[in-house]
């Protein structure tokens, strides 16, 4: 009883034959069970005609790239962050962990953000403007505004500020506005290198 391809499977069930117990469990362990609460591996390649949707939302997921020696995790972190109503700035601590290289950070506004008070800024508590400054009005802060940012750059001379390198530590995701709203709500999602976690 174990795992069989579908060739061996094939062959329980020509004409006159008659599966036994022990040939229907085969076929049970083998198949890809799409409701399973166990733990399964696809093996070999694996094509999708369509789009893979996921019903439920992970805070984080990850994809492995390997060379055969090496492997490099490619995660998605995602936060949903209620804006400060008492400032200007919101921070969302550790959003950004030991080793990451951000790829991308999406912001989709949840809850629209009070009049006057849109999202002008995206970066660390360190540098405010590190991924985007000077957001205009009407970009982030109605329902559903989305926007994506590829926040690796490449530095100009003698200005490491403007690469993005490996966080050497946990740090802080912060979000400025115009002003001080008193409403509003975004979604942050971020794809990013986990650096810390090579094998």
């Amino acid at each position: 009883m174990g795992l069989v391809n579908k060739t061996t499977l094939k062959g329980y069930f020509n004409t006159g034959d008659r599966p036994s117990e022990s040939t229907f469990v085969d076929v049970f362990d083998s198949v890809l069970g799409l409701h399973s609460d166990d733990d399964q591996t696809v093996a070999g390649a694996t094509t999708f005609s369509d789009s893979v949707i996921s019903p439920t939302v992970k805070t984080t997921t990850s994809l492995l790239l390997g060379d055969g020696t090496y492997t490099v995790p490619i995660k998605m972190k995602t936060a949903s962050i209620t804006l400060d109503t008492s400032g200007a700035t919101t921070d969302e601590s550790n959003f950004f962990p030991l080793g990451c290289v951000p790829l991308s950070i999406t912001i989709k506004v949840t809850t629209a953000i009070s009049a006057g008070h849109h999202i002008t800024e995206v970066g660390t508590d360190g540098d405010p403007d590190k991924y985007a400054e000077s957001i205009a009005n009407g970009k982030l802060d109605e329902l559903n505004d989305t926007l994506t940012f590829a926040p690796f750059t490449t530095p100009t001379a003698g200005d490491s500020d403007d690469s993005d390198t490996a966080f050497s530590s946990n740090d802080k995701l912060r979000l400025t506005t115009a002003g001080t709203p008193t409403d509003g709500v975004v979604l942050v999602a971020m794809v990013y290198i986990d650096g810390a976690s090579l094998t």
